[in-house]
């Protein structure tokens, strides 16, 4: 049985092609792995715990100001509302 030539120039150049195609994935994996250690290290940067425990007692800290800032207000008027001035006639149902 005769070989065909034409077979045999076909495989090479399969061959030549999947090699290509197998370095450039090698390459591409390489630069995605590459990638995702530098995102992990941000990761591992922008949630370390001490951060976000630090970022959650600022948040709390002006939450609660302004929940005082709040409360004091109501404090002023309901006071001012139970202060009389003399000589200031007051209405009927105040």
């Amino acid at each position: 049985m005769q070989k065909n030539p034409n077979i045999s120039s076909e495989n090479s150049e399969k061959e030549v092609q999947g090699e290509a195609f197998k370095k450039f994935m090698r390459r591409d994996m390489q630069e995605i792995a590459r990638y995702m250690a530098l995102l992990k290290q941000e990761a591992l940067e922008h949630l370390h715990p001490a951060r976000l425990g630090a970022g959650a007692l600022s948040s709390m800290a002006q939450l609660l100001k302004a929940a005082g800032l709040a409360l004091q207000s109501i404090s002023q008027k309901t006071e001012d509302a139970l202060t009389t001035t003399p000589g200031k006639l007051l209405q009927p149902g105040r």
